[in-house]
């Protein structure tokens, strides 16, 4: 009445190899790197204490501050590894960063820049500060 089905022939209708079937990363893309660094610090500055204080809830013997300064040394160092591939160079880029102008945005590159400074990362306050430059020129 029912024949059985044969799951490899299920799962091999959707091979790489299909033609019809278009992959595209945007992972590289000026947009998607302006946008992760901007979502990272901005959930950060709204949920990074509520997490802290759950953490310190649980496991009162935890210093409250070195919570939170692993979680910034975290949070900011993953924010910069989106935001550096920003090539302040590239036609390309300068156009998309001119184009994301948003204040949550630059609120966000003045965050970064106000942590790098404290660590005394000249040179990713530099990078930021190019970066925040091109999008204050934008609403000009």
């Amino acid at each position: 009445m029912y024949s059985k089905m044969d799951i490899n022939k299920i799962f091999n209708s959707f091979s790489e190899e299909d033609d019809n079937v278009a992959s595209v990363d945007f992972s590289e893309h000026p947009i998607y790197l302006l946008g992760m660094f901007r979502k990272l610090i901005t959930s950060h500055k709204l949920y990074g204490l509520k997490n802290i204080l759950s953490i310190v809830n649980v496991v009162p013997d935890i210093d409250k501050d070195d919570i939170k300064s692993i979680g910034d040394f975290i949070l900011f160092n993953r924010a910069w590894d989106y935001i550096n591939k920003i090539d302040i160079i590239n036609e390309t880029h300068i156009q998309i960063v001119k184009d994301s102008h948003s204040n949550q945005l630059v609120d966000a590159i003045d965050c970064a820049i106000s942590y790098f400074e404290t660590k005394e990362e000249y040179e990713k306050c530099a990078h930021l500060f190019n970066i925040k430059k091109l999008l204050l020129t934008s609403v000009e």
